[in-house]
């Protein structure tokens, strides 16, 4: 009795080992798909852009918000090596590259709060790349007992 309980399908799937059960599925890293979809569309045109001037928080407003914070974070993830302790560490010349996909006619001010928003969005992204790598590889290091060296320390 207790074996045909035990080798019923409906709890074999439970009573397996941790190490043998299909991971779940996760969302993978966004590459922008939904982005370049909309940006065909548009005849491959820059998407119009709007930040919020009027309560001062210059973040991105409007249908195009969702997008713009995506490529923001795309590039940062893509172009600004991990190696930097924070964003405010990364060389200038890294980060005037996100300034650069900026185009518009803003006035000298209304430029540099808008590159100052973006720096702030891409520092988010920056410490979130940072944190996801650091945790995904603190889950796969080897478990080492507190002071053992390993050959490569």
């Amino acid at each position: 009795m207790v074996q045909e309980i035990l080798h019923s399908s409906h709890l074999t799937g439970s009573l397996q080992p941790a190490s043998l059960r299909p991971l779940p599925k996760r969302r993978g890293i966004s590459r922008g798909i939904n982005l370049e979809k909309v940006w065909q569309a548009n005849g491959k045109m820059p998407l119009p852009i709007a930040f919020d001037n009027v309560e001062r928080t210059m973040q991105p407003i409007g249908n195009n918000a969702k997008y713009f914070t995506t490529l923001v974070g795309n590039q940062v993830r893509f172009t600004v090596p991990p190696c930097y302790p924070s964003w405010t560490e990364v060389p200038e010349e890294q980060r005037a590259r996100l300034h650069s996909i900026i185009e518009g006619d803003w006035s000298p001010d209304e430029y540099r709060a808008v590159c100052a928003a973006v720096d702030r969005l891409a520092a988010d992204r920056y410490h979130d790349y940072k944190l996801k790598a650091h945790n995904h590889l603190k889950a796969h290091e080897p478990s080492r007992p507190y002071g053992e060296m390993s050959a490569k320390d």
